[in-house]
């Protein structure tokens, strides 16, 4: 964007620092931490790889100060919003306002929907990144999100790869829009099992 007061407060914008940490991994993911029990087999198995989005993700919650006052919906929810911003290159979005902040709530992070993040009861449900300049890959970890409503992701060209199969979690879903967001593979079966889905778009992908 150009060099005006509105960009330049939105760069200033960044993570909350995180101390140094000492972990260790074994051959299936992180031993550190009481989140890796948490999570099902394959968000086990995506943190073998030390250096992944997922991995990124664990650390930062590793390090969140509140992270032992929250239920397991709300920890793995932030888990998963976590995942998605490495996972997509959230430094380079071209709007990320609090993502990953420790001191303002999830609820409260940057979304271009009219509506928050959360619903009611404060559980993350709508996740509307649409044009936002997102680049990699949607990470199955999204899953995580339960009660997921909404999620958009449409408009981002920089997305690569398939949708995940883990939207087949998400049983309460009403609106999936990734249309034009360079996504690839084959259609999931599981997209079966979003009973409630009212608005499934995929159009202008190579699925």
């Amino acid at each position: 964007c150009s060099c005006d007061c509105k960009c330049a407060q939105q760069r200033d914008s960044t993570i909350d620092p995180m101390a140094d940490p000492t972990y260790v991994f074994n051959a299936t993911g992180w031993i550190v931490g009481d989140l890796f029990n948490m999570l099902p087999e394959f968000a086990q198995i995506n943190l073998a790889n030390p250096e992944s989005p997922q991995a990124q993700a664990y650390l930062w919650d590793l390090f969140d100060p509140q992270r032992n006052t929250y239920d397991s919906h709300k920890r793995l929810a932030r888990y998963a919003m976590a995942a998605l911003y490495y996972a997509t290159s959230g430094m380079s979005w071209t709007e990320y306002t609090d993502w990953l902040s420790y001191s303002v709530s999830e609820c409260d992070w940057f979304t271009k929907s009219s509506n928050t993040v959360c619903d009611p009861n404060l559980r993350p449900d709508n996740i509307d990144l649409h044009n936002n300049g997102l680049q990699g890959y949607i990470p199955e970890e999204l899953g995580l999100i339960s009660n997921m409503w909404v999620l958009q992701l449409n408009q981002n060209e920089g997305l690569t790869g398939p949708l995940p199969t883990t939207i087949g979690m998400w049983k309460g879903a009403s609106v999936i829009d990734v249309h034009g967001s360079g996504l690839t593979g084959t259609m999931p079966t599981e997209i079966g099992n979003l009973d409630a889905v009212a608005d499934f778009f995929v159009m202008y992908n190579k699925i």
